[in-house]
């Protein structure tokens, strides 16, 4: 199959639902690890998408494992954090596991004496260095460097860590965990469905939204704030727009000022008490700028409305709302995307974000 982002969105379903008929075995290394002590927290290290899934999947573990989890970005990890203590389960999260700052942050834990686990999508890599035990998450092949798959399973395999380690710990009974990894499969089955929405949805919308989208903001909340940051990520990574997340209510607090009738502006809707909120945003926004847009997963019609009415809780609901700016990136990226990408290959490359490639890579 040829190499591309779009293909790899369409492979991660079926990656997805693999991965959750194996959920035992695929997080058998970090479950384990976690069973040996009782922890009061989780700390998460990361940087890029592998921070965006953390950020996606932390409420999540937090519900699932009653449970503190933090997320620190690599860089202020490295240069900033001076907090470290036994009781704190380490993790350091990156695909390729050829990040430079990732590796380093890593690496502070470890030589100060603590425990650490690394997830990452190559166990052969650099990050095998940096940590007590390294642990594939379950990508696959990705080989495009703007991550969808990634991204994806990450999440995934966050939430299915929680869900075994709460099982082994006693915070979920058996038949709790099974309820939940079956809600999880079922949601494959939705995704795959979403794809296809999207893209019809996307080539109604190519002249109105996409060729015209210059400065874009996005909203999102709980959960799907992480979304919203990676498809900001994604839209800036492919199409060298504009783009900036915001928790729904805090875009009210200061940037919505900035939304002229020139901005477009995309709210992530999803089950639950914020969901009128995010409604009525849609509804009365429409008076700064004509570019207004909803994801949402009630079903509700409307020019600008991609309306993704399926049976999901909230917290599940991030891997169906991820998809439409996942293939905006793919899509766009196709039709021109970003016409400066080698320039920043190379800026990437001298600015040492990536360690040296060793031949063993099975993806980025």
């Amino acid at each position: 199959m040829q190499e591309s982002m779009r293909n790899y969105i369409m492979e991660t379903p079926d990656q997805c639902q693999q991965n959750i008929m194996q959920a035992a075995e695929l997080t058998q290394i970090i479950t384990d690890e976690f069973c040996k002590q009782t922890y009061k927290r989780i700390q998460i290290v990361a940087s890029g998408s592998s921070y965006n899934a953390a950020v996606t999947a932390r409420y999540f573990m937090e519900k699932t494992l009653k449970l503190k989890v933090e997320v620190l970005t690599s860089f202020s990890t490295l240069n900033y954090e001076t907090m470290f203590d036994a009781e704190t389960f380490y993790i350091g999260l990156g695909q390729s596991g050829r990040s430079t700052n990732t590796n380093a942050a890593m690496r502070k834990i470890i030589d100060r004496g603590y425990s650490l686990i690394g997830l990452t999508g190559n166990v052969e890599s650099e990050m095998k260095c940096n940590c007590t035990q390294i642990c594939n998450w379950g990508v696959g092949i990705e080989k495009i460097g703007y991550v969808t798959k990634g991204y994806t399973t990450a999440v995934l395999f966050l939430m299915l860590f929680a869900v075994e380690a709460a099982r082994k710990t006693n915070r979920l009974r058996s038949q709790e965990a099974n309820s939940i990894l079956k809600e999880m499969l079922s949601m494959t089955e939705c995704m795959k469905k979403v794809i296809h929405q999207t893209e019809s949805w996307y080539k109604a919308n190519t002249a109105g939204l996409f060729t015209e989208m210059n400065r874009i903001q996005i909203t999102g909340y709980g959960s799907n704030l992480g979304v919203a940051m990676e498809g900001a990520l994604k839209i800036e990574e492919t199409l060298a727009r504009a783009a900036t997340a915001y928790e729904m209510e805090e875009y009210l607090h200061g940037p919505c000022y900035e939304t002229t009738p020139d901005r477009t502006v995309m709210i992530i809707d999803a089950p639950g008490s914020a969901s009128s909120r995010a409604y009525q945003l849609y509804q009365k926004l429409f008076a700064l700028t004509p570019k207004t847009y909803l994801i949402t997963t009630r079903k509700c019609e409307g020019e600008h409305v991609l309306s993704l009415p399926y049976p999901v809780k909230e917290e599940l609901s991030v891997f169906i709302n991820i998809i439409p700016f996942q293939l905006i990136a793919a899509l766009g990226r196709e039709q021109g995307g970003n016409p400066y990408e080698d320039r920043f290959t190379v800026f990437g490359d001298a600015m040492s974000t990536k360690s040296p490639r060793k031949g063993n890579e099975v993806g980025l």
